[in-house]
């Protein structure tokens, strides 16, 4: 299974990025994009991001040009990825989202290219008291487990808190502008 994750532009010549936050699920009061489920390959996954984008925002599909797909990161059950988007809307604060959005921010794309995200590091520490079956494994709780540090970007100075996987797909369309692309 593959997640789409849609940077959507919004904007005479790009000039502001959209973003939403989140009012229900997993991703609880977490800002980011619309989000898609595809299956197949690029085509599937452009057809996710429009479907998806059209549920959410509730506008007609004909208003999304699908630009490309900038990056994707992979994860041990799922693998998501960045396609950018043009939205043709002449007013996006018209947009009623469905009950999934609580609401729709933009980010100037200028305040976002001068500013890029600072990276934090998170250390992922292994609990031994847990219900993990260590007896079942050479050397038991002394395993040598591989230490896991991630790194997660947060934009700061900014009204609304982006961070984590959608700060992450932003700096990389930003980079990608930056170098041309």
């Amino acid at each position: 299974m593959r997640n789409v994750e849609v940077v959507a532009i919004s904007g005479n010549q790009y000039h502001q990025i959209k973003f939403f936050s989140r009012c229900l699920g997993r991703h609880d009061r977490r800002s980011g994009n619309p989000t898609a489920i595809g299956r197949e390959e690029f085509a599937t996954l452009r057809q996710a991001a429009i479907r998806e984008t059209v549920e959410e925002l509730q506008i007609s599909e004909d208003t999304i040009e699908i630009l490309g797909e900038i990056d994707y990161i992979v994860h041990p059950d799922r693998i998501i990825h960045c396609l950018v988007g043009k939205l043709h809307i002449q007013d996006w604060t018209t947009i009623v989202p469905n009950e999934e959005v609580e609401r729709l921010f933009t980010v100037p794309l200028s305040q976002l290219l001068e500013n890029g995200p600072t990276y934090y590091c998170l250390d992922t520490v292994i609990e031994k008291d847990s219900n993990f079956p260590f007896e079942r494994i050479q050397n038991g709780v002394d395993y040598k487990f591989s230490h896991y540090q991630r790194n997660i970007p947060f934009y700061e100075c900014l009204p609304e808190n982006i961070w984590g996987m959608t700060a992450q797909f932003t700096h990389r369309f930003t980079e990608s502008l930056k170098e041309g692309n």
